[in-house]
């Protein structure tokens, strides 16, 4: 098109050569008599030249040209870019950009070569006709922490313009509102158009594999992710925030489903139960093991409990530990995984004042409950015979119709409440709906040199039973002192309180028990304490009379903690650290029960009421010194750490147990005013010391080929005095295929291969495994000489249980991190397990029993996750992103030792309702959380009776305890968790759920709710649906009628497969233009449900003793 224009143009310049008067006049007359061109040019071009320019310009004006036309052919390409702009100020700016000289007269352009007095004449008018606007902002990564080095790029003028200060803050000048991005190494860059906006707030997201951005922090060294021969789990600040929770523990889960909190279907929702939590398996197995991970809160350990109850806006990140090549570092310790938490450390800058509040409302879930209603439990009665007479042998007829009238009135009292509309939903009677708070204050500021942070916290989680809550505190202080380049000394003094309080109310499984047709209320308005007519006792009293008693059950804990680290760079390679921990702890526990609760109506006085008091407290110091030697040399880097270690832990309990209290024994308010028939002291103290020497490397060639090690010694009084040394290595390798086989393929941004293989442990020692002891007994005297009583036979040649495993994997991140692929395979097995082992009375051992190394067991499975951010808009502002995990574990005994099988058979025991209680039967290849009982054939459609096969495979309808086998395994096929992110500029919308699928559960509903419970008792309504009524009933229980005990069987394992909704999540981050008049750097509006649903293949009550809950939070976090 405009090549056409430029050949037609040489033939009138040529012509007009030749013709200078007829040239001249054309000119003149053109000039008078058309109109100046005002029409407005928009243009968006990139790399484009001087000829495309003004192809596109005449599609948007009739001009024509005149002059040296070669010299737009000549010019050099560029980006140009001008919108709604008069064409007089665009051919103004391509002269100032290619240094022709470009104008308009009329309708025509002038083109011709630029002197040095026309080019600064241009200069200066486009200088002068620029508008510029200033535009100021901060940048902050994922944690909110402001980001200082962050490049910013005018992409319409292809050059950098700022960079982001020691604060994160930066400022520029714009004009024509251009496109600009913000990166950095390690982050994932953002692009944006201003759209006229005065301030920014960018948040740049970490890239999860780039190669130089994510630490994994071992607790001793650290290694880059992109090189790191194990599998870890790293979850940040920002992700823990995003919650709006403060359980950390189911937190974790949700994100990371290796560690798996285990299913407890009995204590529920109760906040002041700590769960049982295993990563990879259980290694041990016994009546004293710990199968949980290891917590070390920065870099020293701490209990569960103590993460239980930390302040989630303490926490920087965490990181989880799962295999050999980083549990080794923690030696006799770290054998069932570590879990390393770490917490804030202040930053430079000016004062930063940040609050967290947060409110929560927490509900009862009684969705798995489906009782019968005061018609349907009269009429299971009727079903179930319980209002006909049975006979006694010898009775006369007369008193045979003395007790069936008696029945039959009482039938006909509970008709009339049930007509009269009494259907008491018991269960509700004991649960509350509270609000629960928590606050957390944060203050921190300084410079390079001197950096302090200022916190505290104070929550009260008010759970579902009442009375039943949880009141957490604390204060934090931190500084941070560089007195000169490569020297850093940290001190953090800390401060925690927390007191739980259970309900009153007593065990949530009686309401359920409670019969719908009696009354709660009398006529008068009263509480009904008894019901005369109810012929069992666990229903003659009304549950709820109980709380009106002076009850207490309460615990409370107080720490204090004081910790410092040093940190020095002596030179470029070598570096030493030194850290110091002490920590004071005190606990107590105090539970009374009055002598006229309902428990003790059938004892003596002598075992009426209960008060037991305890208190503790103990003292632990902790210190390592770390020197650090870094080099590179050439393609080769090198990494070396050599730490020494010591432990020293020291507690001491006290405490006494009272019963047999006086009937009018109130609350009380010390020891001294209790009146007990019987008074039992105690005192335990337990004192430990552990010294290590750890050596730990890592090697890597052109950042393709690395290799790592790690070897520690312990010595620790928990081990046998004959066997004080312990021994853990690792060794790992791993290759990076991007970097070398795959270089060439760009759709892979990463690809990584790892193994390790090495032995760690466990300590889960008690003092009297490896030491004799002996009890002062002051009743036995001789020669006025107090005695002594043999109490225990310690081992001095116990060892530590032996981990030994190997892993295999591969991190993978395709298409520029939009896919990311993980998958890891692990082998564990667990020798020298310690074990009870029985002797014979004769041999005169206390107990009759040692602990010896006897027991083996093996873990083995895999772990799979995948991440995919399928949508992202061009400006990075609209994005939609999923992630799945799958997890595998599969735990069998290797090897029987004689304590499993002696639990074998004290592990067959009877609940209060005359059932065997589920428990593993150890054996020989058989899984650790198996299902015990008899194998069963059904339900016989024509009797109504159950029939069973015997070990020697021959049918019986007798249950006999010589037949009980291994007849289910709990563990999942696979389980896992599901992640769905959707983002819209500053809104975010997640959803986190937990699926479960192919285990096997033994339905204790079905075998003690619906069967095996005495029909005076209410429970679940299949017991009067679903039961065998008449010949040719199809159906999985026995005659409605068969007061016949139903003992463990396998017609009461199912296979379950569910799905949980763990947590919504809605976060807003309130832009900064419109709260920065406020003074205020950050806003944050969080909605969070959890917990909000299961969809389960298994109809089972969950919540026995404490209900299962629900809750919704909402938070606001901001900053100033």
């Amino acid at each position: 098109m405009i090549r056409g224009n430029i050949i037609s143009l040489k033939y009138r310049v040529r012509k007009a050569m030749s013709c200078k008067a007829v040239y001249c006049v054309v000119v003149f007359c053109l000039f008078l008599s058309m109109p100046c061109v005002a029409q407005r040019i928009s243009l968006d071009v990139k790399n484009k030249s001087l000829v495309d320019i003004f192809d596109r310009i005449q599609q948007q004006v009739k001009i024509d040209m005149l002059g040296d036309l070669n010299l737009l052919r000549n010019a050099n390409k560029f980006d140009f870019r001008v919108h709604n702009m008069e064409l007089s100020n665009v051919l103004l700016r391509l002269s100032d950009k290619s240094e022709i000289d470009m104008f308009v007269d009329g309708k025509i352009v002038i083109i011709r070569k630029l002197t040095a007095e026309r080019k600064r004449e241009i200069s200066d008018r486009v200088k002068a006709s620029v508008k510029k606007s200033k535009l100021s902002g901060q940048i902050f990564n994922h944690l909110g922490e402001p980001l200082s080095g962050v490049s910013i790029r005018n992409i319409s003028e292809n050059r950098n313009v700022a960079a982001s200060d020691q604060y994160g803050r930066f400022e520029i000048e714009y004009v024509d509102d251009p496109e600009l991005s913000f990166s950095m190494l390690g982050y994932q860059s953002s692009h944006l158009k201003i759209n006229g906006q005065k301030s920014l707030r960018i948040e740049l997201q970490q890239l999860s594999f780039a190669l130089d951005s994510l630490d994994i922090n071992t607790g001793y060294s650290q290694r880059k992710m992109s090189s790191f021969t194990g599998a870890a789990s790293i979850i940040s600040q920002n992700e823990l925030r995003n919650f709006n929770s403060n359980n950390t523990l189911k937190i974790i889960e949700a994100i990371e489903p290796a560690f798996k909190i285990q299913d407890d279907i009995f204590n529920g929702g109760n906040p002041n139960q700590i769960p049982q939590i295993t990563v990879r398996g259980i290694n041990n197995v016994g009546n004293y093991v710990v199968n949980s991970p290891l917590i070390i809160l920065d870099g020293f350990e701490v209990t569960l409990e103590r993460l239980y109850d930390l302040d989630i806006n303490r926490i920087e990140r965490i990181v989880l530990l799962k295999d050999v090549s980083s549990m080794v570092l923690y030696g006799s310790r770290g054998g069932n995984g570590v879990l390393l938490v770490e917490t804030k450390k202040p930053k430079p800058g000016d004062i930063k004042i940040s609050l967290d509040y947060r409110l929560s409302l927490t509900g009862a879930d009684l969705s798995d409950y489906n009782l019968m209603n005061a018609s349907e439990k009269l009429e299971f009665e009727s079903f179930a015979g319980k209002y006909r007479h049975k006979a006694a042998l010898g009775e006369s007829l007369n008193q045979q119709n003395i007790n069936q009238t008696k029945l039959d009135n009482l039938y006909s009292q509970r008709l009339a409440n049930v007509l009269e509309g009494v259907d008491t939903y018991w269960l509700k009677q004991p649960l509350q709906q509270e609000i629960s708070n928590s606050a957390s204050l944060r203050l921190e500021g300084g410079n390079q040199k001197f950096v302090y942070g200022i916190s505290g916290n104070m929550s009260r989680l008010n759970a579902v039973m009442k009375g039943s809550r949880r009141d957490r505190s604390g204060a934090q202080l931190n500084l941070v002192y560089r007195p000169f380049t490569g020297l850093e000394i940290w001190s953090s003094s800390n401060y925690e309180y927390r007191t739980g309080y259970e309900s009153p109310f007593g065990n949530f499984q009686d309401y359920a028990l409670m019969n719908p047709y009696q009354r709660l209320l009398d006529n008068r308005g009263s509480l009904i304490a008894s019901y005369p007519d109810e012929t069992l006792s666990a229903l003659k009293y009304n549950p709820l009379s109980n709380a009106l008693l002076p009850y207490k059950d309460e615990i409370k804990r107080q720490l204090y903690s004081q910790s410092v680290f040093i940190s020095y760079k002596i030179n470029e390679n070598f570096s030493l650290k030194s850290n110091i921990n002490y920590e004071r702890l005190w606990d107590g526990a105090e539970k009374f029960i009055s002598p006229l609760n309902t428990q003790y109506v059938d004892k003596d006085n002598s075992n009426k009421g209960l008060y037991r008091y305890s208190t503790s407290n103990g003292n632990y110091i902790t210190a390592n010194v770390n020197l650090g030697y870094n080099r590179r040399i050439a393609a080769h880097s090198f990494q070396v750490n050599l730490v020494s270690e010591a432990r020293s832990a020291d507690a001491l309990e006290r405490g006494r147990n009272m019963i047999g209290l006086s009937h009018d024994q109130e609350l009380p308010s010390d020891m001294q005013s209790i009146t007990a028939m019987s008074s039992t002291p105690f005192s335990m103290a337990n004192k430990n010391r552990l010294v290590s020497g750890i050596v730990t490397g890592a090697y890597s060639f052109q950042n393709a080929y690395f290799m790592d090690f790690s070897y520690r010694m312990d010595g620790s009084s928990k081990f046998g005095q004959n066997n004080p040394y312990g021994q853990f290595w690792s060794l790992g390798t791993a290759y990076n295929l991007k970097s070398k086989l795959l270089s060439n393929m760009e759709w892979i941004t990463d690809m990584l291969l790892f193994v390790n293989t090495g032995v760690a442990g466990t300590d889960a020692f008690l003092n009297n495994m490896t030491t004799s002891s002996y009890l002062n007994a002051e009743q036995r005297q001789y020669l006025l000489e107090i005695g002594y009583l043999y109490n225990n036979q310690g081992n001095p040649n116990l060892k530590w249980p032996k981990i030994s495993s190997t892993s295999l994997g591969t991190r993978t991140s395709l298409l520029q991190d939009r896919l990311r692929l993980s998958f890891f395979l692990y082998s564990k097995n667990t020798n020298r397990m310690v074990s009870l082992i029985t002797t014979a009375p004769s041999i005169g051992i206390p107990g009759n029993g040692y602990y010896e190394n006897i027991g083996k067991v093996k873990n083995a499975g895999f772990e799979s996750e995948m991440y995919l951010r399928f949508y992202e808009s061009q400006d990075k502002t609209i994005s939609t992103e999923f992630s799945l995990t799958a997890v595998r574990n599969r735990g069998k005994l290797l090897q029987l030792s004689e304590e499993l099988k002696n639990m074998n058979v004290t592990n067959m025991t009877l609940d209060r309702f005359g059932n065997y209680n589920q428990t593993e039967l150890y054996q020989v290849g058989e899984s650790l959380l198996n299902l015990k009982g008899v194998q069963s054939l059904g339900i016989d459609p024509a009797t109504g009776k159950e029939y069973f096969l015997s070990k020697t495979n021959r049918i019986t309808d007798q249950w006999r305890t010589d037949d009980i086998v291994v007849i289910g395994n709990k563990e999942a096929i696979v389980f896992g968790t599901m992640h769905l992110s959707m983002n819209y500029k500053a809104l975010s919308l997640q959803a986190y759920l937990y699926y479960s699928l192919g285990g096997q559960v033994y339905n204790y509903t079905s075998a003690t709710r619906v069967e095996n419970q005495d029909p005076w008792l209410n429970t679940d309504l299949r017991a009067l649906q679903s039961r065998w009524i008449a010949p040719g009933d199809v159906t999985k229980f026995k005659n409605i009628g068969d007061a016949d005990p139903s003992y463990l069987s396998s017609r009461f394992v199912e296979k379950e497969s569910y799905i949980r909704l763990s947590s919504i999540l809605f976060n807003y981050d309130v832009p900064l233009r419109l709260i920065e008049r406020y003074r205020l750097k950050g806003l944050r509006l969080q909605m969070a449900a959890n917990d909000l649903l299961l969809s389960s293949t298994v109809n089972m009550e969950r919540g026995l003793n404490y209900p299962m809950s629900r809750s919704f939070n909402f938070g606001l976090l901001t900053q100033f």
